[in-house]
Parts: C-alpha cells; sequence; structure tokens
C-alpha cells in the first residue's frame, strides 16, 4: 500500500524501549534542565522502567502491565526520548501520558508534538482507550502549546508541591477523550 502524499511523514518513530536505552535515560535523569520538565516522577531507578521486560529479554503482553513506554527516535535513529502511557486502567480505558525529550538539543522542532500524536493514536486506536490526560508545569509554555495544539484541554489547576525544589509551581491537569482526538483528526474541531 502505498504512503498517503496528504499525511506529511513523521520526524519520529517510537519503538519499545530496550535495556540499552536505560543508560541515556539515565544521563538524561541528571540533567537539571531535563529534570526541571519532567513531571513523570521514577527519576531515581531508571532502570525499573522495564518492567515488561523479563529476564532473556522475553516481553510480557503489553495488555498485562500497567504502561506503554516506547523510545523517541529522530530522523536516522538518534534516540531523543521517551513518550510513555502509565497508570493504564483498562477497565475505564484510560490513563497518564508522560513525555521527555531528553537531548535538549531537538528542543522546539516538534518531536515531542509528533511522538505525543502517534502515542496517542496507539492508545485510541490500538488500546481502545477513552481518554488521556497529563499533567504539565504552567510554565513549561513549549508543552502547553504542543498539548492544545493535540486537542488536549485544561481539566483544573493543581497547586504547587512545596516538596519540590524552589517550591515547584502549579500544575495544569489535561485531558483528551477519543471522540474530541477522532473530531480533530477528520478536521471537525473541537
Amino acid at each position: 500500500m502505498a504512503a498517503d502524499p496528504s499525511v506529511p511523514a513523521s520526524p519520529v518513530r517510537l519503538r519499545p524501549v530496550g535495556p540499552d536505552d536505560l543508560l541515556a535515560f539515565r544521563r538524561w535523569a541528571e540533567d537539571p534542565e531535563v529534570a526541571r520538565h519532567y513531571l513523570g516522577g521514577e527519576w531515581a531507578a531508571p532502570d525499573t522502567w522495564v518492567p515488561e521486560l523479563r529476564p532473556g529479554g522475553e516481553r510480557l503482553p503489553e495488555w498485562a502491565c500497567r504502561r506503554v513506554l516506547r523510545a523517541i527516535e529522530a530522523e536516522g535513529g538518534e534516540l531523543v526520548g521517551w513518550v510513555e502511557l502509565r497508570d493504564l486502567n483498562w477497565r475505564r480505558r484510560s490513563g497518564e501520558l508522560t513525555v521527555c525529550l531528553g537531548l535538549t538539543s531537538r528542543w522546539g522542532q516538534g518531536l515531542g508534538t509528533a511522538a505525543i500524536g502517534l502515542l496517542l493514536a496507539e492508545a485510541f486506536d490500538a488500546h481502545g482507550l477513552q481518554s488521556v490526560h497529563l499533567r504539565v508545569a504552567t510554565g513549561n509554555i513549549r508543552a502547553l502549546r504542543a498539548y492544545r495544539k493535540l486537542g488536549f484541554r485544561p481539566l483544573g489547576r493543581l497547586r504547587a508541591d512545596r516538596r519540590r525544589p524552589a517550591g515547584g509551581e502549579e500544575i495544569w491537569l489535561m485531558v483528551l477523550s477519543a471522540d474530541r482526538w477522532r473530531r480533530l483528526l477528520r478536521g471537525e474541531g473541537g
């Protein structure tokens, strides 16, 4: 089947995370600029992020996991980050999105937006989720712009976490439904 010429090629591809990716994840976890924007937690033990990998490399089926984790590769196979659906609730058909572009030199190029779009298509089409939510710091203007472009809407504002360094920032809780996602894809607006 030929590619649809009206659909631009994605500047990224998503693939399963492998053990070799964890070295890059650990390096990014130690970068204060990256860590400042990442709200997904678990920085202390990135080698626990691939629970579906059994000894010997055998993977559990995704339905048995509470997360879908994908490495983000730019053109040429460069590992630039990861995107994740976490805290999956298969009964409610919902999950939380987190994304991390670890290479700060690649920020502002649309790679995160493209990767999130690919994961949302997987979430809604392949996994049958009905909603995806996320948390984003109110001061992370670049991320807010990307999330709004993809159709996320603010659901509420969470108070700053006083346990974080420098008191933390207030957080937007944003949500996107499968119905809204499909309407936007069809060009119907939201």
